[in-house]
């Protein structure tokens, strides 16, 4: 696997590390808010790699 996948799929503990501070209610509430946003990150993230691949298959087919 490389760099840049394990990147990719690497979630967080936000829970966890919010739990000592703020509380274990208060932390599993915002934990799912970051990660709601962290996923929206990379599903963009996603759809960028695949519209540069599409343009460079288009490129590609117009040489």
């Amino acid at each position: 696997m490389t760099k840049n996948k394990v990147i990719r799929n690497f979630e967080f503990d936000w829970e966890g590390l919010l739990a000592d501070h703020i509380g274990d209610l208060s932390a599993a509430a915002l934990a799912r808010r970051l990660r709601a946003q962290w996923s929206w990150g990379k599903e963009l993230d996603n759809f960028v790699d695949e519209m540069e691949r599409f343009g460079t298959l288009i490129y590609r087919a117009e040489d």
